[in-house]
């Protein structure tokens, strides 16, 4: 007989009250499969897992958009001329020369 589980968090597990369903076979009538008898906590548990998980991608997209966006402003800057010193200031190369911007 088919012993399906709820995915949480990655992991496979049955309800937190041990409970299953059967599953019956339209035609035959007959169990052909049990799954968890999820309850409320089951639930809470399931979404604390995928806010989780959520916030965890945002995090990593955030990043990543940072990244990018600090590429682009080199990148950029590059594109106009614009370096830095060693000091930290920003100037204009031209002709061998490096000028304030």
């Amino acid at each position: 007989m088919l012993q399906l589980k709820n995915l949480i968090d990655d992991h496979l597990q049955g309800a937190l009250s041990g409970q299953t369903l059967d599953v019956f076979a339209p035609a035959t009538g007959e169990v052909y499969a049990q799954v968890p008898r999820s309850q409320a906590e089951d639930v809470q548990l399931a979404l604390a897992a995928a806010q989780a998980a959520n916030d965890e991608r945002e995090k990593k997209e955030t990043g990543l958009e940072d990244a990018k966006a600090r590429d682009q402003e080199e990148g950029g800057r590059r594109d106009r001329g614009v370096v830095e010193s060693s000091s930290g200031k920003a100037g204009r190369e031209k002709k061998g020369r490096t000028e304030r911007v």
